[in-house]
């Protein structure tokens, strides 16, 4: 996979968190990233937003990250198309 599939591909993976039945069709599913971690591709995702906090500054990131991917939020709901996910 190259960066630039690498990096059209990793917002929808994102999205994919809350419709695990899609995560098997994502492109990164087969990905060096998968591979190297040995895990499914949900597990590496969520271990990443988990370690935000521990970045500088990554708390503010972690929070959207929860708020945009895993939770939900009202305001990303109100926005039309919100982060990019449909």
């Amino acid at each position: 996979m190259t960066h630039a599939e690498f990096t059209a591909a990793a917002p929808s993976t994102l999205c994919t968190l809350r419709w695990p039945d899609e995560l098997p069709l994502n492109p990164l599913q087969n990905s060096c990233l998968v591979w190297a971690h040995a895990m499914p591709l949900e597990d590496v995702l969520r271990n990443v937003i988990r370690h935000l906090p521990l970045e500088r500054g990554g708390e503010k990131s972690h929070r959207a990250a929860l708020d945009g991917f895993v939770d939900g939020a009202s305001a990303q709901e109100a926005l039309p198309g919100g982060w990019g996910c449909p």
